[in-house]
């Protein structure tokens, strides 16, 4: 509850949108845009290999029509993985968009595509963030559940 009240207060009040119209409209993306499946498709799974940032932007792109924007992190290691892939939405909170602003920490290069469970499955949470002129739709990659 505690981080869907965050995402309400932070980005949600600003959307235009009722709170239920809000989070509809981040369930309704995850399921119209399913991210982990079309890098499965693509040979790109939580395996704990590397991955050229390309390639994932090429296999997201084939689904969106628009380049995501790809953010890593880095583990104790110092190794650099797939965080989070941001998808800007427009104002009607469901057309993807290109997007207008870079983000902080893009990726380049290649990036570790981490294990996280016992099996690779669709285990990414979405949230929907407004923003002044475009919805921006973030897919944690990493998430514990």
């Amino acid at each position: 509850m505690d981080f869907w009240k965050h995402e309400w207060s932070k980005h949600g009040t600003c959307s235009g949108l009722t709170q239920h119209q809000y989070f509809q409209a981040s369930l309704d993306l995850y399921n119209n845009f399913d991210i982990t499946g079309a890098l499965r498709n693509a040979g790109i799974v939580p395996d704990d290999r590397f991955y050229s940032i390309a390639n994932i932007t090429s296999a997201l792109t084939e689904l969106l029509g628009f380049a995501p924007q790809i953010e890593c992190n880095k583990d104790p290691e110092g190794n650099r993985q797939l965080h989070q892939v941001y998808i800007c939405v427009a104002k009607d909170a469901s057309t993807i968009i290109e997007c207008p602003a870079s983000i902080r920490n893009p990726c380049q290069g290649s990036v570790q595509f981490p294990v996280y469970g016992s099996a690779p499955s669709r285990h990414a949470v979405s949230t929907v963030e407004v923003h002044a002129s475009s919805v921006v739709m973030t897919e944690s990659i990493d998430s514990e559940l």
